[in-house]
């Protein structure tokens, strides 16, 4: 796992997540069950993380998930999604990605 963070930080991110972010957010992933993550539970994170309704709406949430043709997305799926939500709300991933792992409650 360790090596697909390596992967998808060289290649999508220019910041660099430490070894504790990677874990908290695989932990996170993990917590949601094995059928991968819904819409609904992404939501629920974007509004703990106080991005909805105010940098992005559920629409634009929405929008980016219907991309991939599934009920709930899987780790790897979820990585790009959030790389296409933080296209579409003009917010770097990386901005995003740090936004997300502050929240205390998951």
């Amino acid at each position: 796992m360790e090596e697909l963070f390596d992967k998808y930080r060289k290649k999508y991110s220019s910041h660099f997540m430490t070894a504790e972010q990677r874990e908290k957010l695989r932990d996170w992933h993990e917590k949601v069950g094995r059928d991968g993550i819904t819409l609904s539970q992404i939501d629920n994170w974007l509004f703990d993380a106080q991005l909805l309704p105010f940098e992005c709406s559920k629409s634009d949430s929405g929008l980016a998930f219907i991309n991939f043709k599934s009920f709930a997305l899987d780790f790897n799926q979820f990585l790009k999604f959030l790389e296409l939500l933080s296209e579409r709300i003009n917010l770097s991933v990386d901005d995003l990605h740090l936004r997300l792992l502050k929240v205390e409650k998951l």
